[in-house]
């Protein structure tokens, strides 16, 4: 029998407890070691856990590490209340997805580009679900924005621009530049993304 029977508490409770166990264990492995280093026996010591707990839930590395992304992804909220402005917004839309960038996301975003060759649906799955809270976080504020005057309706795809600030503020984090202190959120928002959102100006009457 495995150490989970032998807890005292029942056994559902105890069971989402390791999971979590688990997924912090393996996250924290992989942004460390990469894939390469990875491994279950690993994870298991660190979760204090045991590798046939992990290999009844998981198939293989690459199915444990995309279930530790996605537990990652979950606490992720680029969310931001109306600040009466478009620029505002923008500029708090910006902020929020810069604050997300932690030391510990940039450690497991450099660890995802480094194997993208060997197992690049790990990084596709990532990039895919970042790029739809970006993006349904933008259209929120858009619509505000239209809702309030200032924009008419989209005539344009949003996604190449979230993708380009998304990406801009992950480039700034990968060179160790913090990019809610070097400057970046306020030239993306002021030189870029309101520039390019001008053409969207409602007509004044």
């Amino acid at each position: 029998m495995d150490k989970e029977s032998h807890a005292p508490s029942p056994g559902r409770p105890q069971s989402l407890t390791l999971d979590q166990q688990i997924l912090a264990a393996a996250l924290e492995l992989f942004a460390t070691v990469g894939w390469d280093g990875f491994s279950f026996a690993e994870v298991a010591r660190r979760a204090r856990s045991t590798p046939p707990a992990i290999y009844r839930r998981y198939d293989s590395k690459a199915d444990l590490i995309d279930a530790a992304l996605r537990h990652e992804l979950a606490t992720f909220n680029f969310a931001t209340s109306d600040h009466g402005t478009l620029r505002a917004d923008v500029h708090a839309w910006a902020s929020a997805v810069a604050k997300s960038i932690t030391p510990k996301r940039v450690k497991i975003l450099a660890a995802l580009i480094l194997c993208a060759e060997e197992v690049p649906q790990l990084s596709r799955g990532f990039e895919r679900h970042i790029q739809e809270l970006t993006g349904a976080s933008w259209m929120a504020l858009i619509e505000r924005a239209n809702f309030r005057g200032e924009i008419g309706s989209p005539n344009q795809d949003q996604a190449q621009l979230v993708q380009f600030v998304t990406s801009s503020l992950v480039m700034s984090a990968l060179a160790q530049n913090n990019p809610t202190e070097s400057g970046i959120v306020e030239k993306l928002t002021d030189q870029i993304v309101m520039p390019l959102l001008q053409p969207m100006a409602a007509p004044t009457s």
